[in-house]
């Protein structure tokens, strides 16, 4: 409920991630409800810092646009840190606290990394 109200454009993001994850689940023989609620919470740790996530910036500025690409990308990367907290505070089970940690891999943040060399 907290992420519907605090968050709601992550809300309906993950609501469509839940039913795109369960649809594959299902296609590959996998657990389609682990996967689902998985998918409804992996990006819960944007409740530390809604606005800072362009799907909750309903008729805000964006706080990027004043920050160093670096400082953006340690905030979205924190996401994944603070989601794992949360769950941990909940006591999510493990599964479930794994595709929170895991969700964005090590992959670059492609915008940031552009915004970067296109400053220098």
């Amino acid at each position: 409920k907290r992420l519907l109200l605090e968050a709601p454009g992550t809300y309906h993001h993950s609501i469509l991630v839940g039913n795109l994850a369960e649809a594959a689940a299902e296609a590959i023989h996998a657990d389609p409800l682990l996967v689902r609620v998985g998918a409804y919470y992996h990006s819960f740790g944007k409740l530390k810092r809604p606005y800072f996530f362009i799907e909750n910036q309903m008729s805000r500025d964006n706080p990027h646009d004043k920050l160093a690409s670096s400082l953006s990308t340690l905030i979205i990367r924190l996401h994944v840190k603070d989601g794992l907290e949360l769950a941990r505070e909940y006591k999510l089970p493990p599964a479930i606290q794994e595709i929170i940690e895991q969700h964005h891999g090590t992959s670059l943040i492609a915008y940031f990394y552009q915004r970067a060399l296109e400053s220098e």
